[in-house]
């Protein structure tokens, strides 16, 4: 696993907290490989025997959903994420946040389809969670 973060190579972060690359690459528990980490207690990892991207939330492995199906479409939607920000301000009302969020979801669906740990981002981007005033604020 190590050789394929290696060799694909994985973005330093996005958004500032949203996700954060590891300085090493570490084992979860057998079968899972940490590469990142997003916000506070969820990592992101490859699978092992699928090379899936999945995300573990908390202290239990066993709660964890897909990402993407592969590194590269984890790369590709990171980059395309960063590519749309600044989403919007605080200032804008909810139907700019929810226009954001479905250009944002246009640009992924070309990747890939949308699995759950980017719908969850999404239904945060459309609810105003990522306005560009808070972003920076976690800096």
């Amino acid at each position: 696993m190590a050789e394929l973060i290696d060799r694909e190579g994985v973005p330093e972060s996005l958004l500032i907290s949203l996700f954060n690359a590891v300085a090493e690459t570490s084992p979860l528990e057998p079968g899972l490989v940490v590469f990142g980490t997003v916000g506070w207690r969820t990592q992101m990892c490859v699978d092992a025997t699928t090379l899936e991207i999945v995300y573990a939330h908390g202290l239990a492995t066993a709660d964890r959903a897909p990402a993407n199906t592969t590194l590269a479409h984890f790369n590709a939607y990171v980059l395309a994420v960063a590519a749309r920000f600044p989403f919007y301000s605080w200032s804008h009302g909810m139907d700019d946040c929810r226009q954001a969020a479905a250009v944002i979801e246009r640009d992924l669906e070309r990747i890939e389809p949308v699995r759950y740990f980017w719908q969850t981002v999404l239904a945060d981007i459309r609810t105003g969670a990522y306005a560009t005033e808070e972003v920076l604020s976690w800096g």
